[in-house]
């Protein structure tokens, strides 16, 4: 389905809903999405809660830390979580880089866990001597954004466990960039609407290819199955690990082991696994 809205506010949104629920309405059908995936614009979340229900919006991991890392920017500390020294993540620093891998996967745990965790993870990293200037006001003001923005979110947005392959809205920013390739300049209406309604006609003639026995599709990626593999497998084992633990030490080495696995799969770098007993405070 395309819009053409006039603006992003929450009162726009809403008529975009209304009309969605009136063809419903019309069909005599009801609402079937389990799941619906957004970015973080509050009047985008709050319009499609009332279609799909508050419980069912969820929000997108790739803006997620996107929002996190631009912060880092703009507070002055990405560069103590980007410092190379000869290739290498500067040694002083990694404790840092480190430290914001495992808030980025933070909400890659079951939703209780991760508030749970974050109560340890609250206390930043301290300077390993006293030579070096370390940022501990930048750290704090990271921290209060980080646990104003997203901790204290009570709704389903910032989760992110067992969701399987889709975790994001990549799909529909992959689309939105190949369509905005095909406007090399700002088409007229009329034109727009036409090649919009050629464009749903073509997505329409695919899904009913789909639903006949034996047409072949697109593989996924193969690098992006194995990572969804991965992912799996570790939340499995995670699930299973979860009910023997016999302290809050085990609990939580448990759930730092897990948090680092995840961002090291995600994000592509090895550093997490050399570190499987916890982070020193």
């Amino acid at each position: 389905m395309f819009a053409l809205m006039k603006n992003k506010a929450e009162s726009t949104y809403n008529e975009v809903i209304k009309a969605i629920q009136d063809v419903w309405n019309t069909l005599g059908e009801t609402c079937q999405i389990k799941r619906l995936h957004t970015d973080y614009e509050a009047a985008e979340q709050n319009a499609f809660a009332k279609l799909v229900g508050k419980d069912h919006v969820y929000g997108c991991l790739f803006h997620f830390s996107k929002a996190c890392l631009k912060h880092l920017g703009m507070l002055g500390l990405y560069p103590y979580y980007q410092l190379k020294v000869d290739g290498k993540y500067a040694p002083e620093y990694l404790s840092i880089r480190i430290y914001i891998r495992c808030l980025l996967a933070l909400p890659c745990l079951p939703k209780e866990d991760a508030q749970w965790l974050w109560k340890l993870l609250r206390n930043p990293p301290k300077a390993p001597n006293d030579e070096i200037y370390w940022p501990s006001k930048l750290l704090e003001d990271f921290l209060s954004y980080y646990e104003s923005t997203w901790i204290n979110k009570k709704d389903n947005t910032w989760t992110f466990f067992k969701l399987g392959r889709v975790r994001n809205t990549n799909g529909a920013e992959s689309f939105h960039s190949a369509q905005a390739k095909t406007n090399y300049s700002k088409p007229r209406l009329a034109q727009f609407l036409v090649r919009r309604r050629l464009l749903a006609e073509s997505v329409n003639v695919r899904l009913r290819k789909l639903e006949k026995s034996g047409t072949r599709v697109k593989p996924q990626n193969r690098q992006y199955d194995q990572v969804r593999k991965r992912i799996q497998a570790m939340e499995l084992e995670y699930e299973e690990r979860r009910e023997t633990y016999t302290s809050d030490h085990e609990r939580a080495v448990a759930m730092m082991r897990f948090a680092r696995q995840i961002a090291s799969t995600i994000h592509g770098d090895d550093l997490f696994l050399m570190y499987p007993e916890g982070l020193n405070h």
